[in-house]
Formats: C-alpha cells, sequence, structure tokens
C-alpha cells in the first residue's frame, strides 16, 4: 500500500513532462518556422493561408491557385468591391501543379467554389534540375503551414516518393529542418499582423521606373509577336505537371467545379508555350484565357510599362485590370453570381486604405 502514492506521483510528473515537452516543441515550432508576411516579404505567404482557414465554411466562390504571377494579378477584395464576387487567392511563390493540386485539395475541406482560376505556367520547365519543377525552401513555404490532416499527409509521401532526396520527418517535426534558426528570429517571429487582403500579394512600382523595360518590349506583346528564344525542350508540357494538372481536372468536375486556365503577362510565354497550352485546354474543354495575346492584352487596357512590377508580376494597377476582365468573363459566363458576405464588406476599408498607402 505504501507504493501506491509513490508510483501514482510519478506517472503524474511523467504526464506533466510530457505535457511540458509537447508544448515547448509546439511553441519552439511556431517559433522557428519561417513567417512570410508584408512587413519583411512581398509575397505574404504565412498570411494567404492563415487568413484562410478564418474564412468562414462555403463563402468563397472563386478560388485562385498558381504561382507567384497569379498571387500579383487577382485581388479578392476590388473584385467584391466592385462585381459582388467572393473568391480567396491561394497562389504562392513557385506553387507548382503539384502544390496547387493539394492545396485544391485541402480547400475543398472548407470551402466549394464555383470555379478554380488556374495560372498554368508551371506546366512547363521552371527548375529543369529540380524533379519536381520547384525548390525545396519554396515548396516549404507553401505546406508548413498547411493544417494536419490526411491531405498532408498524402501529399508528403508524394513529394518524399518522386523526390528522395527530401525528409519525411522534417515535415512531421519541422524543427528538424529549422532547429538552426535562432540567430534569424527578428521581431515578426514572436508577433505580426495577418493581412487582409484574402490573398493577394500587392506589389508597387513598374518596370519604367525601374529601368528594367527593355524584357520584354512592349511591341512584341501588342502585335502578339511572342518571340521563341527558349530551348525547344523548355516549351514542352512536362509530364510530371500534366500527371498533376489532369488529377486538378478530375478532382474539379467530381466537385462540379467550372476550372479556367490562366497565363498572365509574361515574357515566359512564348508561342509555342500558348500554342501548347491551348491545345491541351480544347483537349478537356477547358477556358483558356492568355492574357499574353494580342486580344486579351488591348482588352484589358494593359500598359506594360507601368502595369507589371517585373518581367513576370503585376502591380496593383496591373491586378485591378487582370482582376475586372476575369471578374466580367465570369459573369458573363454564368460560373458565378453577386452575393452580399460580412467580411468582404468589413475588410472594404482595408483595401482602400491600403491602396492608397501604397
Amino acid at each position: 500500500m505504501q507504493n501506491k502514492p509513490f508510483t501514482k506521483a510519478i506517472a503524474v510528473r511523467a504526464v506533466a513532462f510530457c505535457l511540458i515537452l509537447v508544448l515547448m516543441t509546439i511553441y519552439l515550432t511556431r517559433l522557428l518556422t519561417p513567417k512570410f508576411v508584408f512587413e519583411n516579404s512581398s509575397w505574404p505567404s504565412t498570411s494567404t493561408f492563415t487568413q484562410f482557414y478564418q474564412m468562414e465554411d462555403r463563402t468563397i466562390d472563386v478560388l485562385f491557385l498558381g504561382s507567384s504571377s497569379m498571387s500579383t494579378a487577382c485581388i479578392p477584395q476590388y473584385i467584391y468591391d466592385n462585381y459582388g464576387i467572393t473568391s480567396y487567392n491561394l497562389a504562392t511563390t513557385e506553387q507548382t501543379l503539384i502544390t496547387s493540386y493539394y492545396w485544391l485539395k485541402e480547400a475543398l475541406r472548407y470551402q466549394h467554389p464555383s470555379v478554380v482560376c488556374l495560372d498554368n505556367q508551371m506546366l512547363f520547365t521552371f527548375y529543369a534540375d529540380e524533379k519536381l519543377n520547384f525548390k525545396e525552401p519554396g515548396q516549404r513555404k507553401d505546406f508548413d503551414r498547411m493544417r494536419w490532416s490526411k491531405v498532408k499527409v498524402e501529399a508528403v509521401n508524394d513529394f518524399c516518393r518522386l523526390d528522395p532526396e527530401q525528409s519525411r520527418l522534417s515535415y512531421y517535426f519541422p524543427l528538424v529542418r529549422y532547429h538552426d534558426r535562432f540567430k534569424e528570429l527578428t521581431r515578426l517571429d514572436f508577433d505580426y499582423n495577418i493581412s487582409k487582403l484574402y490573398g493577394f500579394a500587392p506589389l508597387v512600382g513598374s518596370l519604367h521606373e525601374d529601368g528594367e523595360a527593355d524584357f520584354v518590349p512592349l511591341k512584341d506583346l501588342q502585335n502578339a509577336s511572342i518571340p521563341d528564344t527558349e530551348q525547344s525542350e523548355q516549351a514542352e508540357i512536362l509530364p510530371l505537371m500534366q500527371e498533376y494538372m489532369d488529377k486538378i481536372i478530375a478532382l474539379c468536375r467530381e466537385n462540379d467545379i467550372q476550372l479556367v486556365l490562366v497565363t498572365t503577362v509574361s515574357p515566359m510565354q512564348t508561342q509555342t508555350r500558348h500554342d501548347h497550352a491551348s491545345e491541351y485546354a480544347a483537349a478537356n474543354n477547358l477556358p483558356y484565357l492568355d492574357f499574353n495575346t494580342e486580344a486579351l492584352y488591348n482588352r484589358t487596357g494593359m500598359d506594360y510599362f507601368t502595369d507589371c512590377y517585373d518581367t513576370r508580376h503585376m502591380t496593383v494597377s496591373g491586378a485591378e485590370k487582370i482582376s475586372d476582365y476575369l471578374a466580367e468573363f465570369l459573369l458573363s459566363q454564368n460560373m458565378v453570381k453577386p452575393r452580399t458576405l460580412s467580411c468582404f464588406e468589413d475588410t472594404r476599408q482595408y483595401y482602400q486604405d491600403f491602396y492608397q498607402g501604397e
């Protein structure tokens, strides 16, 4: 009988120790995992994913997915203010179609959009020397913030299967990946504000101001004379990227979602790439909007010198022009209907203040 109090006390201490250890691990993981927010990065991935999980379920009618070209090109608040369409921009830096596929699966746990607008530039070679067409740091930026579920487990298994150099352990225990970040910690690691721009990554400036406009001559865009300067193999659709694009198409059809393929203004879009993407879209009965073509470029009123931040990303003015066209297209095709949503009403002034401040 005398041993029972002692045994119970040891058990309580062991449980308390384990609980403290778990809490410390959770805290250190959150602290050391890199944050990408407006104050230290133009690509607010942390805010993008954090705010997405704060959205009320089944309130988003249009979802934007893809690389940074899309993240800077579509403004959910602007689209809502002017057209009454609820949308969210889940595009992020160097997001390939593998990442887009798994974030679409994750998004469908909470939302049921009528339309997905997908940046298709990653159908083609982006990093020729990378097995997954993207680098691990960019991938981690997109997936470290995803909540744990069967979707994330499936994604991690897929990454490590396709690229054996990646570590499953570092996904399950991010401290393995980020344990040495103590020397890099800043105030933002302890306290940061979440953007309320629904995933949009605003960029301010222009090619004209930075003197970089000669990367893509304006006449090439206006005349739709897109030069084929890349190697022929880089103009071909990558088999792995097509595999995941096929999966995205299937997932959209399973969930009665209209998929729209989009290419924003970019010198990477050669005529050959445009032709391949058009053929793929036609074969799968998908709308394809290429803003590099003469028709769409002129119709949006795009000015490459002032509406592009650099050779692949839009300024806020350029994003508003693309957002206008996409919203009008979706409404004209009866893909979505306007509605009122309180969270977008509450953030009207936030966008206006941000825009005026920039």
